[in-house]
């Protein structure tokens, strides 16, 4: 019975590192995003989210054009009134 403990926790340990391992570290997906558009490829960013986002004129696309100013910059403010985050995850591939 014990060593049967021990083996379940060995393969939880195991299982645990080897998911933490395969996940990339936060932010490291837009280092090829960021690279590109500093190399002047066009760069597309949309803002997701309710009434505020909607409302908001927004920072984000200014600057990105002035960090990036050879990337052709799109910047779309996608923010729909009376919605909260948990639609917003259901919008992403739609919008």
């Amino acid at each position: 019975m014990i060593l049967r403990k021990r083996l379940v926790f060995a393969l939880v340990a195991v299982c645990s590192v080897l998911s933490l391992a395969a996940e990339p570290p936060v932010g490291r997906d837009l280092l090829r995003v960021f690279k590109n558009a500093h190399d002047g490829h066009p760069l597309r960013a949309v803002a997701i989210g309710g009434s505020i986002t909607q409302g908001g004129k927004g920072w984000i696309g200014p600057w990105l054009r002035d960090v990036f100013p050879k990337s052709n910059t799109f910047m779309r403010n996608a923010g729909m009134s009376a919605t909260g985050s948990m639609l917003g995850m259901f919008r992403v591939g739609r919008d």
